[in-house]
């Protein structure tokens, strides 16, 4: 018996050695938990559903088993990371059910990031108002993100998948949105990545204001409304990507408005009402396209000059 505790108490003692930061989750609340991790250090959950709503003050990680849940009271935000907690990480995590209220001050979401340099990544994201929502948060890594809407019914009723307010240089890769009313929202948010993101089933797949240097690289706009609607912008880099189906009497792949100087450059534009529109724009640099089986394949109003 006394060599089985002693053993015991060796690998213990390796543990805490080893990997003094990391702390196993226990039978306590999440925001308990939370809270008595470390800064820089790391949580893990289990494989079961913990309730939220939490709040994340110091930068640590929180990383699942697979099929983690973290459910939402519907009162609010099921994940806020605050200004102090730069540089946190969400890893392999479910995360649903945050408040759809429209009678608040502040529109709700599954993720809400107000600090900058967080690691987002391989996270599924339902039921909420906005999946993830960054307000002047910069240099932020989200990728391997799947975000689901509520579908259907009322367009103001739901929020958009991915919402950038006055935020910079962060980089979406490989993410997966439908079903939202917008599926990512740009405004007041200049030189950020976005790369390999499918959207599907929203009003406008990419709907975009006031945000200059962005870059668009191989992404698929499908069956919404609008594949991306820039406006007010200049500076825009859109390259191989795809706009398909969006069919309806006002759809339209891409539409430039009110945006000068960006660059379409090698995007493939099928089956759409518009392929292209550009209204109100000046200086835009229009190459190698390929345009099949669209309407109109590109509408150019006379509010428009210097196109190339």
């Amino acid at each position: 018996m006394r060599e089985k505790w002693h053993w015991m108490a060796g690998i213990i003692f390796f543990l805490l050695t080893i990997h003094p930061n990391t702390f196993f989750a226990e039978n306590r609340s999440l925001q308990d938990l939370v809270d008595q991790t470390p800064a820089h250090g790391t949580l893990l959950l289990q494989n079961k559903t913990y309730s939220g709503n939490v709040t994340i003050s110091k930068p640590i990680a929180i990383k699942g088993a697979g099929k983690t849940n973290i459910k939402g009271d519907g009162t609010g935000n099921v994940i806020l990371i605050q200004k102090p907690a730069i540089g946190t990480q969400l890893e392999n995590l479910r995360i649903s059910h945050s408040s759809k209220s429209r009678n608040s001050v502040e529109e709700y979401s599954a993720i809400k990031v107000l600090s900058d340099r967080n690691v987002l990544k391989n996270l599924t994201i339902s039921d909420s108002f906005h999946g993830i929502y960054f307000s002047s948060s910069n240099e932020n890594d989200l990728s391997k993100v799947c975000i689901t809407g509520m579908g259907g019914g009322e367009v103001a009723g739901q929020g958009n998948g991915i919402q950038l307010i006055r935020s910079q240089r962060n980089r979406l890769t490989d993410a997966v949105i439908r079903d939202s009313r917008d599926g990512i929202y740009f405004s007041y948010s200049n030189d950020n990545v976005v790369k390999k993101v499918d959207i599907s089933h929203t009003r406008y797949g990419l709907h975009y204001m006031y945000s200059d240097h962005n870059h668009f690289f191989n992404n698929h706009f499908h069956q919404n409304v609008g594949g991306a609607a820039i406006m007010n912008s200049k500076g825009i880099e859109l390259i191989g990507n795809e706009f398909s189906y969006q069919q309806g009497s006002r759809s339209f792949g891409l539409m430039l408005q009110a945006s000068d100087e960006n660059i379409v450059k090698d995007n493939h534009f099928y089956h759409n009402q518009r392929g292209l529109y550009i209204d109100l724009s000046q200086k835009n640099r229009i190459i190698s396209n390929e345009f099949l089986q669209n309407r109109i394949g590109v509408e150019l109003w006379a509010s428009s000059s210097s196109q190339v």
